[in-house]
């Protein structure tokens, strides 16, 4: 048998079946049932996707769920990564002024703070610098004035921003970290720009806080 007369027999076969009045009709229908109920379960998915969404963002959670560095230093870490809520006192217990190499102004200021006792705030400026330079700034506790280093308060990169004070093209920066007050200790402040190599320090004693 050829198979020119296979396809002719197939073809003869097809033609005698013949389907139930609306079997065609009824399978058209189900098809389109199918793909609308598809489209509606998408939809209720987007709805219920955007609504979660819009929850997370409006609500007031934290998702924050790092613990807070205990105030004190250690021989090798930081003394506070962070500072901590506190309500300091409206005036600085000591304020420094530092010296620099190139006509940057330097500025610590050791602040008791009312609600945390044993720890100070330490606040640490450099005035009158180039707008858009880097320094590199460190803030040291030695914990009296012959015991050798005793923790790091901060270390890192800070930009200077515009300072109102002064005319347009120079900035400033500031740091604000805590760390134990330590009677008979000190505070070291230096920093280093990247950009132009001044350097500034400035440090004071902790017996005034």
């Amino acid at each position: 048998m050829t198979d020119q007369e296979i396809l002719e027999r197939a073809e003869r076969a097809a033609r005698s079946v013949v389907l139930p009045e609306g079997r065609f009709e009824d399978l058209l229908r189900r098809r389109d049932r199918k793909r609308r109920n598809q489209r509606i379960a998408a939809g209720i998915v987007g709805i219920a996707v955007f609504v979660a969404a819009a929850w997370i963002v409006t609500s007031d959670l934290s998702f924050d769920r790092s613990t807070p560095a205990a105030p004190g230093g250690s021989k090798t870490g930081p003394t506070q990564t962070a500072p901590p809520a506190a309500s300091a006192t409206t005036a600085p217990d000591v304020v420094r002024q530092g010296r620099c190499s190139d006509g940057a102004r330097s500025h610590l200021e050791l602040t008791s703070l009312a609600n945390l006792g044993g720890l100070i705030q330490v606040r640490f400026e450099v005035h009158h610098s180039p707008m858009h330079t880097e320094w590199r700034i460190e803030l040291r506790h030695y914990e009296n004035t012959i015991a050798p280093f005793y923790g790091w308060i901060f270390r890192g990169i800070r930009p200077t921003r515009p300072d109102s004070d002064l005319r347009p093209g120079w900035g400033a920066l500031a740091v604000t970290r805590t760390a134990p007050n330590s009677p008979g200790g000190r505070i070291v402040a230096k920093a280093f720009n990247t950009q132009t190599g001044e350097r500034c320090s400035v440090h004071a004693q902790l017996d005034s806080v």
